[in-house]
């Protein structure tokens, strides 16, 4: 019989199987509980070491990241040095031809070759500029 919503009276419900409780049953139910326990434990055994196999990795590549980070760091500053060292060098060596040119009575020379130097610089800087500029703006739309 069904109740007035089209569902099943509870009487009508199937009754729940009879489990079979005997020793033989239960001790097999033991045993399969007994190996899946086992089994739950060696996985748990072997996510700890991947967990741990993975936590070394990741201080290594921390390590070995830091390093090279450190090494970029270095040779920055290395390359930095080097090119104010450069700088320092050539400005010394016009500086000694300035004075050697003017020791040697040579002054319309000497002005003449710091007009030239002036002139070499400032174009160079100017072009060096308006290439930067060009190359960090956008294309024009046409």
């Amino acid at each position: 019989m069904t109740d007035g919503r089209g569902g099943v009276e509870p009487a009508e419900l199937a009754h729940p199987p009879q489990l079979d409780l005997s020793g033989a049953s239960v001790q097999q139910f033991l045993e399969q509980q007994a190996v899946d326990i086992s089994i739950r434990r060696d996985e748990l055994r072997l996510r700890r070491r991947e967990m741990e196999a993975g936590f070394a990795y990741a201080e290594k590549a921390l390590a070995s990241q830091e390093r090279d980070l450190d090494n970029t760091r270095r040779e920055r500053l290395s390359g930095r040095r080097d090119r104010y060292l450069f700088l320092l060098a050539g400005l010394l060596i016009v500086v000694i031809f300035f004075v050697v040119a003017l020791m040697m009575g040579k002054d319309q020379f000497a002005t003449e070759a710091l007009k030239a130097i002036l002139y070499l610089v400032t174009g160079g800087t100017g072009g060096y500029f308006a290439g930067r500029q060009t190359r960090q703006s956008p294309p024009a739309a046409k």
